[in-house]
């Protein structure tokens, strides 16, 4: 398997209603990257997945306090936003056909800003029962809010991608797992 970028976006306008990033095919397994910057409304971010459910059922721990619940849109809490004024999110998504969507999150915010100040962190999982593949992910600061504001930026790693520059043939040896991979017509197939 090969990482290569899907997609990044950093924001130059100053508020829109958040950042979508469609790759050019869907990936099994994905990973994101989010610093974010709110605006005075202080909402927290969110993530989304393209034709998922209604709900998505999560389970956090927020600066030591355990949440669970099933939250009521499809846009996914990934972090807090009480004192949001920027933020990092570091994420993994599966996406197999057929199969519900799982993901798990670490974020972090600086919170008020001075060194003596302590930062919030959160760590989240979610589920998602959508069985077929998302083919976007899209991050906001808030569901129908427009306060993603500029420098902002969302970047995401697909499974699937391949590098121009890589010919069929091309050889890839994975060395934590001790497995060989071959190139052929795009597709990465073990040895």
């Amino acid at each position: 398997m090969a990482w290569s970028k899907s997609g990044s976006i950093t924001l130059a306008t100053s508020t829109v209603n958040g950042i979508t990033i469609t790759p050019n095919s869907a990936s099994i397994f994905n990973q994101y990257m989010i610093h974010s910057i709110v605006d005075s409304n202080g909402k927290p971010p969110t993530l989304k997945l393209s034709g998922t459910s209604t709900s998505v059922s999560y389970r956090a721990i927020t600066n030591g306090a355990i949440q669970t619940g099933v939250a009521g849109d499809p846009d996914f809490r990934i972090g807090d936003g009480t004192s949001d004024k920027q933020g990092f999110s570091v994420g993994y998504v599966c996406n197999i056909a057929g199969e519900e969507k799982l993901g798990k999150n670490f974020y972090v915010n600086a919170g008020v800003f001075g060194r003596l100040n302590a930062i919030s962190r959160s760590d989240r999982v979610f589920k998602d029962s959508t069985t077929a593949q998302f083919t976007s992910l899209r991050f906001r600061m808030h569901q129908g809010a427009t306060n993603t504001i500029a420098d902002s930026n969302f970047t995401v790693l697909g499974s699937n991608g391949i590098d121009s520059t890589i010919t069929d043939g091309a050889i890839f040896y994975e060395t934590d797992t001790n497995k060989s991979y071959i190139l052929y017509n795009s597709i990465w197939s073990e040895l």
